[in-house]
């Protein structure tokens, strides 16, 4: 099994793109052979409130 981990920093500004992205990746690799699981998560800390 392998396991890819990884971090992004969004500006306030681009924090509904950069989840809007993430959401198309997420589709795109559960459909590649062999993907069992893809996920994104957001710190709660970090996300701007509007």
């Amino acid at each position: 099994m392998i396991i890819v981990t990884g971090t992004l920093h969004a500006r306030p500004d681009t924090v509904a793109e950069l989840l809007a992205l993430s959401r198309e990746h997420v589709a795109r690799s559960l459909t590649e052979p062999g993907c069992l699981e893809h996920g994104v998560a957001v710190d709660a800390t970090e996300v701007p409130v509007r």
